[in-house]
C-alpha cells in the first residue's frame, strides 16, 4: 500500500460530476451547524463546547438508507449509495449529493468497525488498496471506505473537461486553464460549491456511522493527513460518538497552513541534511555543514555554476521541486545529499549522473494520472484548501516568491496557489475553523520527525491539546509522511501498522512503542539496483571509472511512481 495522502500538491484541475440517482435520505436533521448556518449563531455548539454540549439527541438523527450490494466498480466488498443534503444545515434546501461507502467485511465475526479517512483533501478510498493491509491488522473489525463529498465515486467536484485534458504538471496548466474551470465550476454550483466543505463531509461521516452501527461494537477511526482535519473536525462536532481516534501526520488547526506549506518541505530538508553531517560517510562528502554547503551550490548556480547541467533544465527553481518530490520517499530522500554534492563537484561523471537524474523525473512526460488516484478530485484539493487552510491571509503570491527563492526545497505549491486564491469562489471558514475539539475520546497520534508535509514542529499542536488520560501522541524518528508506510523497521511491518493495531486492540492501554527501537535509521545510501536508476551508475556518490554494461535498464525502486508524480504535480 502506497497511500501517500498528498497534502496540496494537486496543482491541476480535475473531472466532472456525475449525476446519476441515488437512495433518498428522507429527513435530514434540524440542528446541524455549517457554512451558511443561521446568523444568530445557534445552530450547533460553540468551537469550544464540552462533549455533554456538542452530541445532538439521538431521536434527532435520521435513518441513513444505507442498502448494501456487492459493489460493481472493481472494489471488493459491498458498496451503498447514499444522498444527503448538500447543506446539513438547511433543512428545507432540497439540494441532494451522492455518498459512496464501500464495506469489507472482517476475516470472521466482527467485533467493531474500522473507518479509514483519506489524505488530500479530494483523495478518495482508492488510497487504502490493497484493503487486506487492514484486514490483516484488524480481521474481527468491518472495515469502511468513504469518499469524501466531492471526491472518488461520490458526487465530483470538477471540471467538465475531465481530469486527463488539463493533465498532471500543475502550475503552468493551471494558470492558463483556471479561468475556463472556475467559470465552469459557478455556472454548475453557484452558492452550492460552500457545501463541499470539511464541516459538512463531518456531518456526512457521522450520520453513514449512525447508519451502520451495530448495538454493541465499537467505531474506530482513522484518519491521514487531511484525513486528519476531517476527523477532528468530526470530533468538534461529534466528541462522543467514536469509541476511538486514530491521526497519522497530522495537519492541527492553527497550524496546518497552505500558505506555509512550502515552508515544512524545507524545514525537514534542513534537518536531512542535518543528519547528513552527522553521518560519518555523508559527513565525508558534504563536511560538517551540509546545510551550508547546500546553501552554498544555490548561490553558485546563481552565478553560473555547472552551466551543462542547468542548460539541460537542471536549474534553482526545478532543483528545488525535485528534491521535494525526493523528500517525501523514506528510501528515496537518501539521495538527496548526493544530488547536491554531484552538482557541487560538477565533475563530467556528475554531469551525466545528473542527466540521468533529470531525464529518470522527465521519462515519458507527465505520468498518466494526476494524482496516484484516477479518481482524486484535484478542484476540491484546492477549493477546501483555499477556502479554509490558507493560513495567513496577508501573504501574496509575490512575497511568497521572494520566500521560495530562498529555500532549499519548494514543491511550488504555496506561490502557484497565492495566485489562485484571488479569483476562486472559496466560501468563509464557519465558527470550526481554527478552533479546537472537546473530547476525552482514546486518540493515538503519531507523526514521523522527517515529515515534509505535516511536519512534527505542527503535529505537535495537537499532542498539546489532546492531553486527557486516554490521548497519546507517539513521534516515530526518521518517518516520513504516513507513519503506517513510512516508518520501516528491521523485522518487516512499518511501526505505524504495529502502532496502529496494537490501539485497535485495546484503545485504552498506552501506547505500545516497542517498534520505536526496531526502526531502519535514516540512511544516505542505496542499493546499487536504485543507484543504477537515478544516476545511472551503481552508487549514489561517484562515478566509477569502469562499470559493466547493463542488457537492461534498471527497474524503477519502489515508491519512484510517486516521486515522479510529486515531481510533476509541483513542476511550474
Amino acid at each position: 500500500m502506497r497511500a501517500r495522502a498528498l497534502l496540496f500538491l494537486a496543482l491541476a484541475l480535475a473531472a466532472c460530476v456525475d449525476d446519476a440517482p441515488d437512495p433518498a435520505l428522507e429527513h435530514p436533521p434540524t440542528d446541524a451547524c455549517g457554512p451558511g448556518g443561521p446568523s444568530d449563531g445557534g445552530c450547533g455548539p460553540p468551537p469550544d463546547a464540552r462533549p455533554s454540549d456538542a452530541a445532538p439527541p439521538d431521536g434527532e438523527r435520521p435513518d441513513t438508507g444505507l442498502v448494501w450490494a456487492p459493489c460493481t466498480d472493481g472494489d471488493r466488498g459491498d458498496c451503498a449509495r447514499v444522498e444527503v443534503p448538500l447543506f446539513w444545515d438547511h433543512p428545507d434546501d432540497d439540494r441532494r449529493i451522492r455518498l459512496r461507502l464501500r464495506r469489507v467485511r472482517a476475516a470472521a465475526s466482527a467485533r467493531g468497525q474500522l473507518w479509514l479517512l483519506a489524505g488530500g483533501p479530494g483523495g478518495t478510498s482508492r488510497s487504502f488498496e490493497p484493503v487486506d493491509t487492514f484486514r490483516a491488522l484488524a480481521p474481527d473489525l468491518d472495515v469502511y471506505l468513504l469518499d469524501h463529498r466531492g471526491a472518488g465515486r461520490s458526487t465530483r467536484l470538477g471540471c467538465s473537461e475531465g481530469e486527463d485534458a488539463f493533465g498532471p504538471g500543475g502550475a503552468a496548466i493551471l494558470e492558463q486553464e483556471w479561468p475556463r474551470c472556475l467559470e465552469q465550476l459557478r455556472e454548475r454550483w453557484g452558492d452550492a460549491l460552500a457545501g463541499f466543505s470539511t464541516t459538512q463531509a463531518a456531518w456526512d461521516l457521522s450520520r453513514l456511522i449512525d447508519g451502520a452501527a451495530v448495538p454493541g461494537q465499537p467505531v474506530f477511526i482513522y484518519g491521514v493527513s487531511y484525513g486528519t482535519w476531517w476527523a477532528h473536525r468530526y470530533l468538534q462536532l461529534f466528541p462522543a460518538q467514536a469509541s476511538g481516534v486514530v491521526l497519522d501526520s497530522i495537519c492541527p488547526p492553527g497550524g496546518c497552513a497552505v500558505s506555509l506549506y512550502d515552508a515544512g518541505f524545507d524545514e525537514v530538508a534542513r534537518m536531512l541534511l542535518e543528519a547528513c553531517s552527522r553521518d560519518a560517510d555523508c559527513a565525508a562528502r558534504l563536511g560538517a555543514d551540509a546545510v551550508g554547503r547546500a546553501e552554498r551550490l544555490y548561490r553558485r548556480l546563481g552565478e553560473g555554476h555547472c552551466p551543462a547541467v542547468a542548460a539541460d533544465g537542471l536549474d534553482p527553481a526545478t532543483l528545488r521541486r525535485a528534491l521535494a518530490a525526493l523528500l517525501t520517499d523514506w528510501s528515496l530522500r537518501a539521495a538527496i545529499p548526493a544530488v547536491v554534492y554531484r552538482f557541487d563537484r560538477c565533475a563530467a561523471g556528475d554531469v551525466a549522473a545528473l542527466r540521468v537524474f533529470l531525464g529518470r523525473l522527465r521519462g515519458g512526460g507527465p505520468p498518466g494520472t494526476a494524482m496516484a488516484e484516477p479518481l482524486f478530485s484535484l478542484v476540491l484539493n484546492r477549493h477546501i484548501g483555499l477556502s479554509e487552510m490558507w493560513g495567513d491571509p496577508a501573504l501574496d503570491a509575490a512575497e511568497l516568491a521572494r520566500w521560495e527563492a530562498r529555500l532549499l526545497v519548494s514543491t511550488g505549491s504555496s506561490v502557484t496557489s497565492a495566485r489562485a486564491r484571488p479569483s476562486w469562489p472559496t466560501y468563509p471558514p464557519d465558527r470550526y475553523a481554527g478552533a479546537w475539539a472537546h473530547t476525552d475520546v482514546p486518540m493515538l497520534m503519531m507523526n514521523g520527525s522527517l515529515d515534509p508535509q505535516t511536519p512534527l514542529s505542527i503535529a505537535r499542536l495537537a499532542a498539546d491539546h489532546f492531553d486527557g488520560p486516554r490521548q497519546r501522541f507517539v513521534r516515530v524518528p526518521g518517518a516520513a509522511h504516513g507513519v503506517i508506510q513510512q516508518a520501516p523497521t528491521r523485522s518487516g511491518t512499518p511501526c505505524g501498522m504495529s502502532l496502529l493495531g496494537a490501539f485497535l486492540r485495546d484503545p485504552d492501554a498506552p501506547p505500545d512503542e516497542a517498534c520505536l527501537a526496531d526502526l531502519l535509521p535514516v540512511a544516505f545510501t542505496a542499493e546499487p539496483a536504485t543507484a543504477e536508476f537515478l544516476f545511472g551508475v551503481p552508487d549514489l556518490w561517484d562515478t566509477p571509472r569502469e562499470r559493466a554494461g547493463r542488457d537492461a535498464a534498471p527497474a524503477p525502486p519502489p515508491g519512484w511512481d510517486d516521486v515522479r508524480r510529486a515531481f510533476w504535480e509541483s513542476t511550474p
